[in-house]
């Protein structure tokens, strides 16, 4: 955490509490199983694939690619609402509702605000998702050696 993001946090705390701090916590709760379900139920159908395929283990290289191919169409499909998530969170020191705060976004662009900088985060997201699940099938492996 950055000390600019440490002092909105203060700032959030004494202004709102500890109730300022989670807000769009429940928009991020019923967004995250859907995103990390894709992410994960891709990565294995991909993974399932491979072996398939070429009738061999998978390699580290394998789980990469699947990681980022399959993490980044969950964040594709996830992408409007942590946009909406994040508007709503930045609004956290204003009394209105989660509505309010969004109107003026698709009254000033539409619907297509929703995509804005979309190809950006899919762009960062290949090397992130992909390490991601080297890691887990990593740590995954780690776990099972030992019992």
């Amino acid at each position: 955490m950055t000390l600019h993001e440490l002092n909105i946090a203060r700032s959030i705390w004494r202004t709102e509490g500890l109730g300022g701090l989670y807000r769009g916590a429940l928009l991020n709760a019923t967004l995250c199983p859907l995103a990390i379900g894709v992410w994960f139920g891709a990565n294995e159908w991909g993974l399932r694939r491979v072996r398939e395929r070429w009738q061999r283990p998978t390699t580290l290289s394998d789980e990469f690619i699947c990681g980022a191919l399959s993490g980044t169409l969950a964040w594709a499909i996830n992408f409007p609402a942590d946009k909406c998530k994040a508007i709503v969170q930045a609004g956290a020191s204003t009394s209105k509702s989660d509505f309010e705060l969004l109107r003026p976004h698709f009254r000033h662009q539409g619907v297509a605000f929703l995509w804005r900088g979309m190809f950006a985060t899919l762009l960062r997201s290949v090397p992130q998702t992909g390490a991601t699940i080297v890691a887990f099938g990593e740590a995954k492996r780690w776990i099972q050696e030992r019992g």
